[in-house]
């Protein structure tokens, strides 16, 4: 497996681990939210508490990095193409 290969594969597992780890954030939040009894949308709910804003973050962060990585190896792809 070449150097671009493994950037793209790493690329791809952090977006769809990102995107499942996101999801379950997500519907953790609506759990809590349920046992509490809140009725406050879950944005706010998020933005009210730290630990709980700080995990959506780093999550989103770690979708960020694997898009940059994939969008950066397929150019360099393109580019040695040429």
């Amino acid at each position: 497996m070449s150097y671009l290969n493994k950037k793209l594969f790493i690329g791809n597992l952090a977006i769809i681990i990102g995107g499942l780890v996101l999801s379950l954030e997500l519907m953790g939040v609506q759990i809590i939210q349920i046992i509490e009894g809140n009725q406050f949308p879950w944005y706010s709910y998020i933005s009210m508490f730290t630990p709980v804003f700080i995990a959506f973050i780093i999550t989103i962060s770690v979708i960020g990095y694997g898009i940059k990585l994939v969008a950066k190896s397929i150019r360099e792809k393109d580019n040695n193409n040429k």
